[in-house]
């Protein structure tokens, strides 16, 4: 036998598997955390929102395109 009781070996692994849950969890919202603050960066946010605008105005460009190639152009009606 170990020489402790077995209730007080069992309180001590749940005490140990409760603390290293709670650093474990401390540890994965810290990451979360730092993630997040650092995807919010004024430098990461104004380069999402270029990205964006360029997205979008590709888009329109497209779209104008598609509806142009449908319809007939100056140099067919003359």
């Amino acid at each position: 036998m170990a020489g402790r009781p077995w209730y007080v070996q069992a309180t001590d692994v749940a005490h140990r598997l409760f603390v290293l849950s709670i650093i474990g969890g401390s540890i994965y919202i810290t990451g979360g955390l730092a993630t997040t603050l650092y995807m919010n960066t004024s430098a990461k946010r104004a380069a999402r929102a270029s990205q964006e605008h360029q997205d979008l105005a590709h888009a329109a460009v497209e779209s104008l395109d598609e509806k142009n190639s449908g319809s007939k152009s100056n140099t067919d009606i003359m």
